[in-house]
């Protein structure tokens, strides 16, 4: 598939829940496979954050997919929620990323979002978070939303060198976040 990679995220608006329940995370993935197929996209990695999500995206009309899925979202949201106007801080943040190196990062970066914030203590436990595409036992969202599981598979030799390249990335993650705390950067 041509295009640009691109690393994709949105927070509420004032740092607000974007997602209460499992039913707001379902529908959200629904309308982002919805974007997907309609702008033949290849969706490599999402975590679903309570205020937040991340995305892993590659294709042409990125922009323009994310664009509706927010729109259709926040409709089924405000909907659900009577007196909610915006949901998320508009616009959402996309980063190419041109190198596999870059790549791979956001990659790692995005499936340890959940672990890195204590949502969970395993990648595994997790249910709005990608990985579980990557494992034997599968995911049961297969159902909701389609992962093209072939980046990881070739950059990856197994689900092994997978988890270790995630714990590395933890590892490296938990040392910034202790940096930051130390010099005062953070509001933790």
């Amino acid at each position: 598939m041509e295009g640009k990679v691109y690393h994709i995220f949105a927070r509420g608006v004032d740092k607000q829940k974007t997602f209460y329940d499992k039913t707001e995370c379902r529908q959200f993935l629904f309308y982002l496979n919805k974007s997907i197929r309609k702008y033949n996209l290849s969706l490599f990695a999402f975590a679903l954050m309570g205020n937040h999500f991340h995305l892993l995206i590659k294709g042409d009309d990125v922009q323009q997919a994310i664009c509706e899925l927010i729109k259709s979202y926040t409709g089924w949201f405000c909907h659900r929620h009577i007196g909610h106007g915006k949901v998320f801080d508009y616009p959402a943040q996309f980063v190419e990323k041109k190198l596999l190196k870059w790549q791979i990062d956001s990659l790692l970066y995005i499936l340890n979002n959940p672990v890195a914030a204590g949502i969970c203590g395993a990648h595994y436990c997790y249910e709005f978070c990608s990985y579980r595409f990557h494992t034997k036992r599968g995911s049961n969202l297969k159902s909701v939303i389609e992962i093209d599981t072939s980046f990881v598979t070739q950059n990856f030799k197994n689900l092994a060198d997978l988890k270790s390249a995630l714990q590395t990335k933890l590892a490296y993650l938990r040392l910034m976040d202790s940096k930051q705390q130390a010099w005062g950067l953070t509001n933790h």
